[in-house]
């Protein structure tokens, strides 16, 4: 792991835990919106991309590790359509809290949010529906 992927995590974890209960209740909010926000036209997209750009495949593999996906398998893109496709996807990400996160899987998980391919503004130039869900992963990681 990079000096800022590491800062990254850190400065992310600290943010979340020096905010007053009002303000991580309404990151909370902000989270269950993002969530909302996706909807099956973004999943259909999804699920039809055969051969995913870096960005699209790491947001979809991040979602997977947060999911409880082993790393191997959040690699593999025909196990990512599979879930995409699956009709209770979004109920499932809708059961994730932050406060169930691991110490463990939150370091694993920063990695990711420190990629410049994970910045949502690019993950955008590559998929609207991937950058949706991009912003919901950013909303629960913080």
């Amino acid at each position: 792991m990079s000096t800022h992927e590491h800062l990254a995590g850190v400065e992310s974890e600290a943010k979340f835990s020096a905010a007053s209960p009002e303000e991580q209740d309404a990151e909370r909010e902000q989270t269950i919106r993002e969530l909302d926000s996706i909807a099956n036209v973004h999943l259909t997209e999804l699920k039809a991309i055969v051969d995913p750009t870096g960005p699209v495949k790491l947001v979809v593999e991040a979602v997977m590790l947060l999911m409880g996906f082993k790393e191997r398998e959040a690699k593999v893109w025909s196990t990512a359509r599979t879930l995409v496709a699956s009709p209770s996807f979004v109920a499932r990400l809708a059961l994730l809290d932050r406060d169930d996160i691991s110490p463990h899987k939150a370091k694993l998980l920063a990695k990711y949010v420190g990629m410049d391919a994970f910045a949502p503004a690019n993950v955008k130039l590559h998929s609207t529906s991937a950058h949706t869900l991009c912003l919901w992963f950013q909303a629960l990681h913080r």
